[in-house]
């Protein structure tokens, strides 16, 4: 990705199971903000002691149920790319990412 010559500012969590590599991505961009739904961070930070992959990771954003998770915004250019919505009643609390520029629709399942 880093040969791409883009800089990586944002790594999402797109539910929560969907997570096992994400502290090796914050360790290889460590200045992207980490993105994920209500309740990955905890569960993180319980698997952190016995899971060498998964680290307590600190998240930029979390979205969360409610019904202020319509006003959430995650910065001004992320937000001016993309759309997003988070599925809170999904199983896995889906969050799904709709990437305007290029018409394309980025989810988990």
């Amino acid at each position: 990705i880093a040969a791409l010559g883009t800089t990586v500012s944002h790594i999402i969590a797109p539910d929560i199971e969907h997570h096992i590599f994400l502290s090796e991505w914050k360790a290889a961009f460590p200045d992207a903000k980490l993105i994920g739904p209500q309740g990955l961070p905890e569960k993180r930070a319980k698997q952190a002691s016995s899971d060498d992959k998964i680290r307590d990771d600190p998240f930029a954003v979390v979205f969360e149920a409610g019904p202020a998770k319509r006003d959430l915004r995650i910065d001004p250019a992320f937000d001016a790319d993309f759309d997003y919505e988070f599925v809170d009643a999904h199983p896995n609390k889906e969050l799904v990412f709709y990437f305007r520029p290029d018409r394309v629709l980025i989810q988990a399942d």
